[in-house]
Parts: C-alpha cells; sequence; structure tokens
C-alpha cells in the first residue's frame, strides 16, 4: 500500500497535536508550559537544521572535488 507524503505530514501534524494536548490534559500542565514546550523544540531542531546543512554542504563539496 502506498502513501503519499500529504498523508504523512498529516498523520505526523496529527500525532504531535495529541501529543501537546495529552501533555496538558493527562500530565496536567497549563497551555502556557505547553507553548514553552513548543518553542524550545522549535528552537532546537531550528539550530540542528543550521548545523547540519553547512555540514552537509561541506561534505558535498568536498566530495564533488575528490571525485573531479
Amino acid at each position: 500500500m502506498k502513501f503519499s507524503r500529504r498523508a504523512n505530514v498529516y498523520t505526523t501534524m496529527l500525532a504531535c497535536a495529541s501529543g501537546l494536548w495529552l501533555l496538558s490534559y493527562r500530565f496536567g500542565l497549563s497551555w502556557q508550559q505547553v507553548k514553552e514546550f513548543f518553542f524550545i523544540s522549535l528552537g532546537l531542531l531550528v539550530l540542528l537544521l543550521a548545523i547540519a546543512l553547512p555540514a552537509g554542504f561541506l561534505l558535498w563539496l568536498v566530495n564533488s572535488l575528490r571525485n573531479k
């Protein structure tokens, strides 16, 4: 069975939203704390991408120079 990329994105977004809802409902966190966790996680993701993109570009550059 083949799934489209759009369905995978929607499924992931639904899973994340339900996880945030569970943090609030099940563990008793306030929405302010949930929002803080969300933005901290988003910031860490951006930081990870900011480190990984130049590193990937350097690896590609070294590999392309070596193959010439």
